[in-house]
């Protein structure tokens, strides 16, 4: 059985909701949580914990909070797996929250969040906790320091609650050399496209409506993406201090009906804007001048430096591609990857190239997909094309004195040919196989990994041909 370990980290603390934080009381460096962790993995407590206090110093420190907090220790609970983690939902929740796998709970006052993706084996050991386990449970902790301290938190508007932890969690991530600036970390910068695509399409809400929370018409990724880059701007902008003044002041606006619509006055006249009609511009500008530089389909890819960490879920293959085309000249992607015994007893990661988005939603690329110990094969992908027939085999060569756990070199270089392009495919510093690819691929890159697979990537980037 998988052992139950609990790390209490609150001292001290006094039964009473706080006051203004004072100069003379600094914010809380611990944070009052016990980490309760279904998998027998101490470091996995070690780390949640430390993201916890960081979450807990950030939103206190924001939001001007003071550090004593209630009776405490209020237990965040890392669950296995989903199924485990529906359980508790279906307990104390009613069934809502499962899509998030990550949620707060007012009675009692507590966190859940799925161990995700849910690593086995040599990947959990190496890898556990994932980023993105701790990117919620700072963005958890975020929601449960401002629960503690405020009565009225539940009636605060969405945008506030869900961007004030989603920017918390960044900063947090970014602090501790876990994840990149928002432009160059996938899943931040993928939420960034996601507004800018609601922008493009003209289906980006007013700020008046994201204000008011109404944001009925958007899907369910889009709602936090929306809500995080409204919060980013406020918060980080040119109107930044006095949005931080009434990130004090919104502690004395009472729950209930009309929360909502008092904050949105309360900033209207915080930041002294006429009508929010006026403020619209400038958020639309500053969304469109962004640059981010990884479009993620499905999580979850964590570079940091050269090392970039990539686990799928059980039922979908973790697909991240950079926004940046390969450009038309002649080029090699280059690196490392490292495979680790998963969910998957033969993991596999995928080299991906030559994205072309296609009409309907449909793309197309190319897949040199890697299984150190049995092989790697070139593919070409059309999601158009029948569903027997979207995935076309270009080449294919065994690889038996590689395998998993051990670093697999390669290099794949693109050569364009008229309107084909000769690829090459190098394996520890050995050509092993070519093939024709019946067009250019000079569209984005990217990495990605097989369903219940994890990987290390080392290294990884594109040089011209002719420099290597």
């Amino acid at each position: 059985m998988r052992a139950v370990i609990a790390l209490s980290f609150a001292f001290a603390l006094v039964a009473a909701f706080p006051q203004a934080q004072t100069a003379k009381s600094p914010a809380r460096t611990v944070a009052p949580v016990r980490i309760v962790c279904a998998v027998d993995e101490p470091r996995i407590a070690t780390r949640a914990s430390a993201i916890a206090d960081a979450a807990w110093k950030e939103t206190c420190s924001l939001f001007d909070l003071e550090a004593v907090s209630g009776v405490g220790p209020y237990e965040i609970h890392l669950d296995a797996n989903v199924t485990d983690y529906n359980a508790a939902c279906d307990k104390l929740l009613r069934g809502k929250f499962k899509k998030n796998l990550a949620v707060t709970i007012w009675n009692p006052l507590s966190v859940h969040v799925v161990l995700q993706p849910t690593v086995h084996g040599d990947a959990l050991h190496a890898l556990a906790p994932t980023v993105q386990t701790l990117r919620l449970v700072a963005h958890e902790v975020a929601h449960l320091a401002r629960c503690v301290a405020l009565p009225t938190y539940r009636d605060q508007p969405g945008w506030l609650k869900d961007g004030a932890a989603i920017w918390i969690a960044s900063k947090v991530l970014t602090a501790q050399g876990l994840s990149k600036e928002p432009e160059q970390s996938p899943f931040s910068s993928t939420n960034i496209l996601r507004v800018q695509r609601l922008l493009r399409d003209a289906r980006l809400p007013s700020v008046d409506d994201l204000l008011h929370d109404r944001t009925g018409a958007l899907e369910f990724y889009e709602r936090y993406a929306v809500r995080w880059l409204l919060f980013r701007y406020l918060v980080e902008g040119e109107r930044a201090r006095a949005f931080r003044a009434f990130l004090v002041d919104v502690r004395s606006i009472g729950g209930g009906n009309g929360c909502v619509d008092r904050c949105a006055d309360l900033l209207k006249e915080r930041l002294a804007v006429d009508e929010w009609s006026r403020f619209d511009d400038g958020f639309r500008r500053w969304i469109a001048a962004l640059k981010p530089e990884w479009d993620q389909g499905f999580v979850s890819l964590e570079p940091a430096g050269d090392e970039w960490t990539q686990s799928s879920f059980d039922d979908a293959d973790a697909v991240a591609f950079r926004t940046a085309p390969a450009g038309p000249r002649p080029y090699a992607i280059e690196g490392s990857v490292t495979t680790l015994i998963d969910r998957n007893d033969q993991p596999q990661a995928n080299l991906l190239l030559g994205r072309i988005a296609l009409s309907d939603g449909h793309e197309r690329f190319v897949r040199v997909a890697l299984v150190p110990g049995s092989g790697a094969t070139v593919y070409d992908y059309d999601s158009s094309r029948a569903a027997d027939s979207q995935w076309i085999r270009l080449a294919h060569v065994a690889s038996n004195d590689s395998a998993a756990g051990r670093p697999l070199a390669f290099a794949v270089k693109c050569t364009p040919k008229a309107n084909a392009t000769e690829l090459e495919l190098k394996l520890a510093g050995k050509v092993v196989a070519t093939c024709t690819v019946e067009r250019l691929l000079d569209g984005p890159w990217g990495v990605g990994v097989q369903a219940g697979s994890s990987c290390v990537w080392r290294g990884v980037k594109l040089v011209p041909a002719g420099a290597r």
